[in-house]
């Protein structure tokens, strides 16, 4: 069951083993500089892992950070078709940091307690996405400034859930990689 699709690499999902483990699985049919390669079920937990696994969990950074780029200036933009005041503009925009602290927390929180039969993390992950990704479709088409909070934020309730992503990445990639594999996440942020 495919979560997450990223046009140029092909299809990933994440879900769990019967151990329990969290794996990530799909195919890569080509990163845009002539290479393929196969990919093989992602665990968690392991003391080295290739690094084709490590670019793969790095991949939804890119949406990660179009999310919180969205959620700087192109918001204030469009919060500014309907205000003047700097002072509300730059309060509204500050539901993100307060739903770090809410919202983040408690979602990294309960996927590191919850057991369902797709997953620890994926539901929270998932769900983040899928709506965030929705309610940024309609960000433009509102006609007016209440339902505009309103969106903005339910748009950064959904943005803070995705917080077990960081978890999920350190489950997966060990620590004597982690150094080398932060070089992916920089380069694809």
């Amino acid at each position: 069951m495919a979560w997450f699709w990223i046009r140029s690499t092909g299809c990933l999902c994440i879900g769990h083993d019967r151990h329990g483990s969290s794996r990530l699985t799909g195919s890569v049919q080509s990163i845009g500089i002539g290479f393929s390669m196969a990919l093989s079920r992602i665990t968690t937990h392991r003391k080295r892992v290739p690094w084709s696994w490590a670019f793969l969990i790095c991949l939804p950074w890119i949406g990660t950070g179009f999310f919180n780029q969205v959620s700087g200036d192109a918001m204030t933009f469009t919060m500014r078709k309907f205000l003047e005041d700097p002072v509300i503009i730059t309060g509204i925009s500050s539901v993100n940091t307060l739903f770090n602290f809410v919202i983040g927390v408690f979602a990294c929180y309960f996927s590191d307690r919850i057991w369902t039969r797709i997953g620890r993390r994926k539901p929270f992950l998932v769900t983040a996405f899928i709506a965030g990704g929705t309610l940024l479709l309609f960000v433009p088409l509102v006609g007016n400034l209440f339902l505009l909070v309103a969106l903005i934020i339910v748009y950064q309730f959904f943005v803070d859930l995705s917080s077990p992503w960081e978890p999920l990445y350190n489950e997966v990639v060990p620590p004597s990689q982690r150094g080398r594999a932060g070089i992916f996440r920089m380069i694809l942020v």
